[in-house]
């Protein structure tokens, strides 16, 4: 695994994408597909780590090789050191299954809707969404939301968030 090497300017930019709750921090910067916060560090040429792995090294150091930084919180985008252990990829597995947690592939129900970490909506928004008077525009909801005009195009359609009755 590459050193993580952190210059006080790649530190701010890293808390400015931090938003603190009474118990989660959320990541509010790039997130993957399952939530996860991802971060740019040493420039355009520099290389792309979890910010959950940065918060881990902000907080205690250096991950040994061979460990990954885990969630506590089962919260993808939370970056809270308090929320944060280290174990192997046996001990990530192990701790999946004992919380009956699994990936899009095995249950793809538990990542649909707001469970899924690229959400920028959540199920009463899309509620609202369809029932607002079919006059307005798609791109004056838009700007209400904060999404784009083909996102609540796809939502009156039908085309996404097929799970919200």
């Amino acid at each position: 695994m590459t050193p993580i090497k952190i210059t006080p300017k790649d530190e701010i930019r890293f808390w400015s994408h931090v938003q603190k709750t009474s118990t989660c921090w959320l990541w509010t910067g790039y997130r993957q597909f399952f939530g996860y916060g991802r971060i740019l560090l040493g420039g355009k040429k520099g290389k792309t780590f979890g910010a959950h792995r940065i918060s881990w090294f902000l907080a205690h150091g250096p991950i040994p090789d061979g460990l990954s930084v885990l969630h506590r919180c089962d919260n993808p985008p939370c970056v809270n050191p308090d929320h944060l252990f280290l174990g192997t990829q046996a001990d990530n597995l192990r701790d999946m299954g004992e919380k009956r947690r699994s990936s899009p592939q095995t249950k793809p129900e538990l990542f649909r809707g707001s469970n899924n970490g690229r959400a920028k909506l959540n199920e009463q928004q899309v509620r609202d969404i369809r029932a607002m008077d079919e006059s307005l525009s798609n791109i004056a909801i838009a700007k209400q939301f904060g999404v784009s005009d083909v996102a609540i195009a796809f939502i009156r359609l039908g085309r996404t968030w097929k799970c919200v009755a």
